[in-house]
């Protein structure tokens, strides 16, 4: 009786630990953001890769851009993810538009990444909002990120 009354405690407890990741799979998101373990939509996915092949996702260039800036860390890569086409490339070649609108009502992130300079002007042209260069840019300039002088790609 004893050890009846133990296996089913044993297996309550299983199914309570389990729990979590059977949530995640029911909901079709395993990827948590490494700033703030939200879910990770890949529409707006940033991905930083560190020495020992470790990558970490982020929800959106805002936390990956402040926990970058935290953490003091050079990343060796950094990709962002293109809002016209979801295609993954390279951040230095990012053009990063911040848009004005109520962010945390409507979308994960209040900045838009674009592959093309063109697409990113005429997003701001239609939709308002503010191209960021110079130290305004985030995930670091071209010209301080570890990777750029590694790979010698300027």
């Amino acid at each position: 009786m004893r050890a009846r009354g133990l296996a089913l405690e044993v297996t309550a407890l299983v199914v309570i630990a389990l729990l979590p990741a059977f949530a995640d799979l029911v909901r079709g998101s395993t990827s948590r953001c490494a700033q703030d373990g939200v879910a990770v939509d890949s529409n707006y996915a940033v991905y930083a890769r560190y020495e020992g092949d470790v990558e970490l996702e982020f929800c959106g260039v805002s936390c990956a851009d402040l926990w970058m800036r935290r953490s003091g860390k050079p990343a060796i890569a950094v990709e962002v993810t293109d809002c016209v086409d979801g295609h993954r490339f390279a951040a230095r070649n990012a053009h990063f538009v911040k848009i004005y609108v109520d962010w945390r009502e409507s979308v994960p992130d209040p900045i838009r990444v674009f592959a093309s300079r063109e697409e990113a002007l005429a997003h701001i042209r239609e939709f308002g909002g503010e191209l960021l260069v110079g130290p305004r840019r985030p995930l670091g300039t071209a010209s301080d990120l570890r990777w750029d002088r590694a790979s010698g790609d300027r």
